[in-house]
């Protein structure tokens, strides 16, 4: 380990040697096309300037925003704190909280736009909805901290997608460095042995969705290129139409991308009407996740769609001996199938900047983790 460090962008991105590791091997083949064609081909809402960082033998994006734009949540602070959480209000179910919260959105958000709050380097963003981990030193941690520091004097450093339970050294080293933690929400953690040791309840319950992922009511099979429409339709379907367009925004050229390079590994679902789910998980350090899920929402629950795509992700955690990461929402499903919750946050560096530009920070800090996380944990957003 040297702790040399290189930033390799669309001027100098030939220049780059790529380690021989996997984990190198997909970041060059899933960032190199978003460096050389623009992020936005490949996901809509996402305008941003993407590099590669280059430590010893890693490979990580690092993408630089420079000032509030409309991004997607996963590149924008203001917009995961401000747009979204104003989005979600109603989930409280309680007029009175509701237009409480709308005025402290109001105030926040006229903070966040004062203070710049969204003039941010991310380090390991990989736009999507949760970012796994490779093996990260501290010293490691430390040198980028410092490279960047000084590479974007005006930028706070933001590291998304930390856990308690599967990024608890990776959030031991930030917290030395003087990263400050921001509440981000709360994700449900399911360990791909655990199935053997449930009781009760839980088991029966995933024992009854295996079963019925088993019953031949769903075909699943691997995607083909062709099928790139399908993956896009049903995610737009879930994710942008009945949830929020400031969820990532696919394009057709992001899902082709990943089939043709093997960056997700999809699972297609299909009834005696045709295709009707799709889902793309990756795996890295033994943890999976899926930031492709969508189904066709006009199914009726009791045909259990949902159900055996979750299912079929305990499977694939068991195939693939890895604990997965089943993101946030849908609380009670998850738990109820031995799925852990996980307080999920930011750590945020920002000692090298103004007084303004801190208090802003501070301000973000001081509500999302004294009223916010608090309030996710009690209503299981």
């Amino acid at each position: 380990m040297t702790g040399d460090i290189v930033l390799y962008g669309r001027d100098n991105l030939a220049d780059l040697t790529v380690p021989d590791n996997d984990d190198a091997r997909y970041a060059y083949n899933y960032l190199s096309p978003m460096i050389t064609g623009g992020v936005r081909k490949y996901i809509r809402n996402i305008d941003t300037e993407l590099m590669i960082l280059k430590i010893d033998e890693l490979l990580l994006p690092v993408n630089i925003c420079d000032k509030e734009c409309g991004n997607s949540y996963t590149s924008s602070l203001y917009t995961h704190y401000v747009s979204y959480s104003a989005e979600e209000l109603w989930e409280l179910n309680n007029p009175r909280l509701e237009c409480f919260f709308k005025k402290v959105l109001s105030v926040l958000g006229w903070c966040c736009r004062k203070c710049q709050t969204d003039r941010v380097v991310y380090v390991n963003n990989w736009f999507l909805s949760t970012n796994l981990y490779p093996e990260i030193t501290g010293e490691q941690y430390g040198i980028i901290t410092e490279f960047l520091k000084k590479r974007y004097p005006g930028h706070a450093i933001v590291f998304r997608s930390l856990n308690e339970h599967s990024n608890s050294k990776d959030i031991g080293f930030l917290k030395e460095l003087g990263y400050g933690l921001l509440g981000s929400r709360q994700v449900y953690i399911f360990d791909y042995d655990k199935r053997r040791r449930l009781t009760g309840k839980i088991k029966n319950k995933l024992n009854k969705d295996i079963r019925l992922l088993e019953s031949g009511r769903y075909r699943v099979t691997d995607i083909r290129e062709e099928q790139a429409a399908e993956a896009e339709k049903f995610y737009n379907q879930l994710y942008l139409d009945k949830y929020s367009l400031l969820n990532p925004q696919f394009s057709n050229d992001f899902y082709r991308l990943c089939i043709s390079r093997k960056l997700l590994h999809f699972r297609v679902f299909s009834n005696d009407k045709g295709v009707c789910a799709v889902l793309g998980y990756y795996v890295r350090n033994h943890v999976m996740t899926t930031p492709v899920f969508g189904y066709d929402t006009s199914i009726s629950q009791d045909q259990g769609v949902y159900r055996a795509m979750s299912a079929q992700l305990v499977l694939e955690s068991e195939n693939n001996g890895c604990t997965v990461n089943n993101s946030s929402g849908a609380s009670k499903f998850k738990m109820w199938r031995g799925a852990v919750p996980a307080l999920e946050y930011s750590a945020v560096y920002y000692r090298h900047l103004s007084l303004l530009r801190k208090t802003g920070y501070r301000l973000l800090r001081l509500l999302i983790n004294g009223i916010a996380m608090k309030m996710i944990k009690h209503y299981g957003l």
